[in-house]
C-alpha cells in the first residue's frame, strides 16, 4: 500500500491501493457473529464460533476470550478462563501461512495450555 497526501509528504493519513492490486477478503474466526458485528454488539464469546470477513489488518494488539476443559495427569477435569492478547506483527507472512490468525492463536493457546496441564 502506500501512505500519503499527495504532497510527497509520507506522514499523511490517506492510504492508497497501488495499482492492479485488489482488497482481499479473508475469513477471521470470532466468538461473535457477522451480524452482532455490524449491529456494534460484542457478546465476548469464549469460543471461536463464527467466520467474520476481515478486510482491514489491524496492528494494534487484540484479543480473544477463552474457555478450556482441560485434565490433569491424574484425569481430574478443570476449567481455565482468561483472555489471550495478541498482535500482527509482519502481515506479509501472515499473508503466507494462514487465513485465519485470530483461530489459529486461539487453537494454539487451547493446546499448549492442555499440554501443561496434562503434565501436572
Amino acid at each position: 500500500f502506500h501512505a500519503g497526501n499527495g504532497t510527497g509528504d509520507e506522514s499523511g493519513a490517506a492510504f492508497h491501493i497501488p495499482p492492479f492490486s485488489e482488497l482481499v477478503t479473508m475469513m477471521w474466526s470470532s466468538g461473535t457473529s457477522k451480524e452482532d458485528v455490524e449491529a456494534n454488539v460484542v457478546r465476548n464469546a469464549k469460543q471461536v464460533a463464527y467466520k467474520v470477513p476481515v478486510q482491514k489488518i489491524v496492528l494494534r494488539p487484540q484479543y480473544a476470550f477463552f474457555e478450556y476443559k482441560v485434565r490433569t495427569s491424574d484425569n481430574v477435569e478443570l476449567v481455565l478462563e482468561g483472555t489471550i492478547f495478541w498482535a500482527v506483527k509482519d502481515v506479509p507472512r501472515m499473508i503466507e501461512r494462514t487465513g485465519d490468525p485470530k483461530g489459529d492463536v486461539w487453537y494454539h493457546a487451547r493446546s499448549a495450555l492442555i499440554q501443561a496441564v496434562s503434565k501436572v
